[in-house]
């Protein structure tokens, strides 16, 4: 079967290619002007790109950074800088929301609770084998809304990892820990967890707890948007401090415009307080010729990776039907089925 599984995606994927080159054909390599007003009206046109350059300007001050972690996917700080809101005789921050998707460094112990977690991989025919384990603690004082998960390791709490003074890491929300939590994956959900913790300790976890992943190697992205002044808040920018002086320097904003689901950017309401629109414009840093070259090269990839499957699909079907030719006509040749052996077999006998 697993031939006509290879042909039939590779089938899919050639048919997706070529749907995708008809969706979405080659844009001009000159940019419309167009007004901020006249962009807003595109937004109707769902899902089709064009190279514009908008008359318009980015309100810096209401900058949505992308963030270190992968959930939530955009902060409301920089995120090449590590910040330290609660510090030993700091109060809780009322603010601490704000600094979620960036790098936290938090000046403050352990309560002493100690949730081990295992970390499972899987393995050959669908096993899962524990590998790693990371420790799961919450911060005093903060009345178990900020708790800290460590760096996994082969096992043990290698230098009581849980009582140091201090930790860091990215800030996020504690029950999006399997998101933000990197492989091997922790086995237990976030259900699982808070009735586990509720059972051992006494302790019911808020339901706006924040928890800090203390992994290392969290990549800055330099990335941010900016809503367009006169869009209401629906076409942002994506830019970043490299190109800022060019764009507070000129009265165009030119890129690829995309009209979109603003769902795919949850967090661009919560960060700005406003309720957004169902769909927005974002407009990227790219021309027509960039846009028009990556589209070709994922066009050309698809079809190579679509005849490919196709291929290796082709060739098991007909391997295999030769195979049963080829048993068929044993079968026929056997004595088994040789008329006059049977009759040999019946004269020796009688």
């Amino acid at each position: 079967m697993i031939r006509w599984g290879l042909t039939i995606v590779g089938v899919g994927m050639l048919i997706l290619a070529v749907v995708q080159r008809v969706s979405f054909p080659p844009i001009s390599t000159t940019p419309e002007v167009v007004t901020t007003e006249r962009a807003v009206e595109y937004l109707q046109d769902y899902g089709q790109y064009r190279y514009l350059s908008i008359q318009s300007a980015p309100d810096l001050d209401r900058r949505i950074y992308e963030a270190v972690s992968v959930r939530p996917a955009n902060a409301a700080r920089p995120t090449d800088k590590v910040y330290s809101p609660l510090g030993p005789g700091d109060g809780f921050p009322a603010d601490l929301e704000s600094y979620l998707g960036t790098l936290v460094r938090v000046n403050r112990r352990s309560t002493g609770h100690k949730v081990s977690l295992g970390m499972v991989e899987d393995k050959k025919a669908g096993k899962e084998e524990m590998v790693q384990e990371r420790i799961l603690t919450p911060i005093e004082g903060s009345d178990y809304r900020l708790w800290v998960i460590s760096p996994s390791f082969d096992g043990g709490d290698p230098g009581g990892w849980h009582r140091y003074s201090s930790f860091e890491g990215v800030l996020t929300r504690f029950r999006d820990l399997k998101e933000n939590v990197r492989r091997p994956d922790v086995e237990h959900s976030y259900k699982e967890l808070v009735q586990f913790i509720e059972k051992e300790f006494g302790i019911a976890v808020p339901e706006d707890a924040y928890l800090l992943v203390c992994d290392v190697d969290w990549d800055h992205k330099p990335y941010y948007y900016c809503p367009l002044k006169g869009s209401q808040n629906q076409i942002f920018y994506m830019m970043s401090d490299a190109i800022l002086n060019k764009v507070q320097s000129q009265s165009l904003l030119t890129g690829i415009f995309k009209p979109w689901n603003s769902a795919v950017y949850g967090d661009f309401g919560k960060i700005l307080g406003i309720d957004m629109p169902k769909t927005i414009g974002i407009l990227d840093q790219r021309n027509g010729e960039d846009y028009n070259r990556d589209r070709s090269v994922d066009f050309s990839n698809m079809v190579v990776m679509g005849s490919f499957f196709t291929l290796l699909g082709i060739i098991g079907i007909i391997r295999h039907r030769f195979k049963m030719k080829k048993l068929a006509k044993q079968r026929i040749q056997s004595p088994l089925h040789n008329p006059q052996h049977l009759e040999r077999n019946v004269d020796d006998q009688t």
